[in-house]
């Protein structure tokens, strides 16, 4: 392999960065090729849900019950006006305390803004779904998280055992 200078003419415009840049290309462009194409072929594995391969169109096994594919999740806006529904009426406040808050902070909210981010009519921006977690006392992944929390399932079993008017059972006859 010749050095790099030796490359270069007398009078010519090419810096010696460039011209090393050029040599390190030659030598490892079918390098870099062939590990693109390797990353590239090992990063589809058609076992996994959702990879779009001629088994698996994409979300798993489809359920014609539901309509839906095994793994489908609600979009984040969605899920998002859900948990603020629930976490709201478990803190006792009301849609208005909540524009009340956002206007507060500086962001002109109204109680029916609120009203369709519940009932996923409005989508939310970052810093509107930031500042909505801090008004409820919770960070942005629990508004945004996959399942509902903890404490949201405990309020909703507690809410229907009101709704039924009896308290949950040990499970025993």
């Amino acid at each position: 392999m010749a050095p790099i200078e030796s490359n270069l003419r007398v009078g010519s415009n090419m810096s010696a960065g460039f011209a090393l840049m050029l040599e390190l290309t030659r030598w490892f462009a079918p390098l870099q090729a062939g590990t693109l194409r390797y990353v590239q072929e090992s990063n589809i594995d058609s076992s996994l849900p959702g990879t779009y391969s001629a088994d698996d169109p994409g979300g798993g096994t489809y359920d014609p019950e539901t309509g839906l594919r095994e793994w489908y999740y609600a979009p984040t806006s969605t899920r998002l006006g859900q948990w603020l529904r629930l976490r709201r009426k478990m803190l006792g406040m009301s849609q208005q305390d909540i524009s009340d808050a956002l206007t507060a902070a500086g962001m002109k909210f109204y109680d029916s803004s609120v009203a369709r981010i519940e009932n996923g009519k409005r989508k939310v921006t970052v810093d509107e779904a930031e500042v909505i977690a801090r008004i409820l006392g919770v960070d942005i992944a629990y508004m945004t998280s996959l399942e509902p929390p903890e404490d949201l399932k405990v309020f909703v079993e507690q809410e229907n055992q009101k709704v039924l008017g009896r308290r949950r059972g040990n499970g025993k006859a």
